[in-house]
């Protein structure tokens, strides 16, 4: 981490986590320390002309007559554009900027009071005075980091799937809000906004923010994910037993045995709690943008020989967890790894060091497990070596 940003000493994480997370909007003043900005408008404006990240404008006029309108614009964008928008009113809303800066990527590390694993990616916006995207909610938690300029936030009324949106419009912009809070957000400062809350923020100047995104898979998603991954490890032969011995007494009824024999079978598949951490840590290791994490053609051996260093792509996402008999599992975009817990200390630096090496990553020589995980990595472009 750079010298430049770190988290600010008087935020008390524990506090934090027990009074604010999940519970409630909170103004985090001087939530960071730093000096100068981790991307200037032009740079942020050249990510929107590129393909592979998603790139919004979204104007705002203010009419007496017809109330607020919007106007959505989609990327991938030119350069002259921008060159004919307005001075005010209008933002511009990069996602995924993580993947491509490695100091917004590095302004990630500052959530160390959070998993990892939970983070989904910082999007970064430039607004221009009265720039906005309206009142809208958000299913997942984010923390809105102000860097250079100021915005006004306003915090309304908590959301959900029946609240009504605007219908003339194609962004998800509330048709009520109703403001309860409202704050100044200057440099340096952090507005955190948990699930369902409604927020709008109004840019006061030309301003910059960092939006820290946490996933928040929903039960229908993790449901559908979870049986398409146990009907893929099911025998395909396996069917339907019928286990009568006797002549039916109703020809059309569905029995209670007939109902038990398939419920229970079904419940057994499903009731597994190692098939469920397999399938959720490959699920939440899944790298958002897999076209980025580029295979390698490099001789691993040789270069990890000569005691260079590795680091994990900055478009990947590593996590682990403890399985049964002894066992550590270890993820890395999408895939699964098993060890004996023996080397949790060498999983450990392989998923949380920024630098990893070698040296460190105990029975690394002497373990052909270790050493081809590793060798595979490098080849899939998950692991990178300096």
């Amino acid at each position: 981490m750079s010298a430049k940003i770190r988290i600010s000493p008087s935020f008390n994480r524990t506090t934090f986590l027990k009074e604010t997370w999940q519970k409630k909007p909170k103004l985090l003043k001087g939530f960071i320390e730093h000096h100068g900005a981790l991307i200037s408008p032009d740079e942020l404006a050249g990510l929107a002309c590129e393909e592979f990240l998603d790139a919004r404008i979204i104007e705002h006029k203010e009419n007496t007559e017809i109330g607020s309108s919007w106007r959505l614009q989609n990327g991938p964008f030119q350069e002259s554009d921008f060159a004919e928008m307005p001075k005010n009113n209008w933002t511009l809303l990069v996602q995924s900027v993580d993947q491509v800066n490695e100091k917004i990527f590095e302004l990630q590390t500052l959530f160390d009071f959070i998993p990892r694993w939970r983070i989904d990616d910082t999007m970064v916006s430039f607004a221009t005075p009265g720039g906005g995207v309206g009142p809208h909610f958000d299913n997942y938690d984010v923390f809105l980091i102000q860097g250079k300029g100021s915005r006004k936030w306003r915090i309304g009324q908590r959301c959900g799937c029946d609240s009504l949106l605007a219908s003339d419009t194609n962004l998800s912009i509330l048709a009520d809000f109703q403001t309860a809070e409202e704050f100044l957000v200057e440099e340096g400062d952090a507005l955190y906004i948990p699930p369902k809350f409604s927020h709008w923020g109004t840019s006061i100047n030309d301003s910059v923010c960092y939006s820290v995104g946490f996933r928040a898979p929903s039960m229908v998603e993790m449901l559908q994910g979870f049986t398409d991954f146990l009907a893929e490890n099911i025998n395909i032969e396996e069917r339907f037993v019928d286990r009568r011995e006797k002549i039916p007494e109703n020809i059309s009824e569905i029995s209670n045995d007939d109902l038990s024999e398939s419920y229970l079978r079904i419940k057994s598949m499903v009731d597994n709690k190692s098939h469920f951490l397999t399938w959720f840590g490959c699920h939440m290791t899944q790298p958002k943008y897999p076209n980025l994490v580029e295979a390698s053609n490099d001789n691993c051996d040789k270069k990890i020989e000569n005691g260079s260093t590795l680091k994990r792509s900055p478009h990947s996402r590593f996590a682990y967890s403890y399985g049964d008999n002894n066992e550590i599992m270890l993820f890395a975009d999408g895939e699964a790894f098993i060890f004996d817990r023996l080397h949790e200390r060498s999983i450990k630096i392989i998923c949380e060091a920024s630098r990893i090496e070698i040296s460190k990553l105990e029975g690394y020589l002497d373990s052909d497990n270790i050493r081809e995980t590793i060798t595979l990595l490098f080849a899939c472009g998950s692991l990178l070596i300096e």
